[in-house]
């Protein structure tokens, strides 16, 4: 029997001398392993559109272990992402948010939808990589039961005021008086304002915005440390490079 899905490539894996096994994306199934036979043999259509990052409609036949690859019907290759290093490096870590989180949660599409609007505008970004970093990571939050509360302090539900800190443990901020002995880190008004408006805005819109490099560096590294605590992770493999691009890029 066929299946239809509607999926991305996120891994592809050489199998043998000839095929290749790509792990798919998929909003109907979450990820799963797909075997493109053949993929290297030359000219094969098969395997020149399921490059990494490649989008469409997948049409799969199921075999014991995996599914195996009929057709595509090809929306978007994504080329701008695996041409340039930039887009490539934070799409690699967004794929990474993704692969370790967005099917616990049963058949919500939402984090799927999220992810091909991600890619997409990323694909044709030529600047302000950063601000939709920090923008995914914080619409994941809100989509996963995570949400960063931003509005209030997180711990007696009073509205956000001065002196606030930011803590990854209680989801958000914490005001002056429940603030205590907890762990936290000091954040300034900017900074929560920046967050709302990374929030709540669509991406495409982001790019509009005007976000200093050091408030964007400080909110990532505030969200990729709640994402990990929040999922019992140690560390994105892909942040090291990652970091390494954004402390040197200057399209911010």
């Amino acid at each position: 029997m066929e299946i239809k899905v509607t999926g991305i490539v996120i891994r592809e894996f050489p199998f043998r001398e000839t095929s290749k096994i790509i792990h798919l994306l998929t909003r109907e199934l979450g990820r799963i392993s797909v075997m493109v036979q053949g993929a290297y043999r030359n000219g094969s259509r098969l395997g020149s559109i399921t490059q990494l990052f490649s989008m469409g409609h997948f049409y799969l036949s199921e075999g014991r272990n995996m599914y195996y690859l009929r057709e595509v019907d090809l929306n978007s290759t994504n080329y701008g992402i695996r041409c340039n290093l930039n887009r490539l490096l934070i799409a690699s870590y967004l794929t990474e948010i993704i692969e370790k989180t967005a099917y616990n949660y049963g058949d919500d599409h939402k984090i799927f939808d999220m992810f091909i609007v991600a890619l997409k505008d990323l694909a044709c970004r030529k600047k302000n990589f950063l601000s939709l970093l920090v923008a995914f990571e914080l619409k994941w939050t809100a989509l996963t039961g995570y949400r960063v509360q931003l509005l209030m302090c997180s711990e007696c539900g009073v509205q956000v005021g001065s002196n606030m800190i930011f803590s990854i443990f209680s989801g958000g901020l914490v005001c002056n008086r429940c603030r205590g002995t907890k762990r936290g880190y000091p954040i300034s008004q900017d900074e929560i304002d920046a967050m709302v408006l990374m929030l709540y805005t669509p991406f495409k819109s982001i790019d509009e915005m005007k976000f200093s490099r050091k408030i964007l560096f400080k909110l990532h590294d505030l969200m990729e440390s709640y994402i990990l605590y929040h999922i019992e992770q140690s560390s994105f493999s892909s942040s090291r490079l990652l970091r390494e691009l954004i402390e040197t890029d200057k399209g911010e």
